[in-house]
């Protein structure tokens, strides 16, 4: 989970650079924002974020995420 809004380097940054300087492209990173902009969830997309929730995220929201990209990760480690 990425907040979009931290100190000293937000995650829009952070993600710019983990997916470009780092060209780590494989692992999903999840943008978290209590920000109401409209154009907000495409400016994550166009960065390079896998997923977009708005705060509050509900617990439930938040289990099934991680079930679901943890399944997702444990098939592509199988597949190797």
């Amino acid at each position: 989970l990425m907040d979009l809004r931290m100190p000293i380097m937000d995650g829009l940054e952070a993600t710019k650079l983990i997916r470009e300087e780092l060209k780590m492209t494989d692992i999903p990173i999840l943008a978290l924002t209590g920000e109401k902009r409209d154009d907000i969830q495409s400016e994550c997309e166009g960065i390079g974020f896998t997923d977009f929730f708005s705060k509050p995220l509900p617990k439930k929201t938040l289990e099934e995420t991680i079930a679901k990209y943890k399944a997702l990760r444990d098939g592509l480690a199988t597949n190797e």
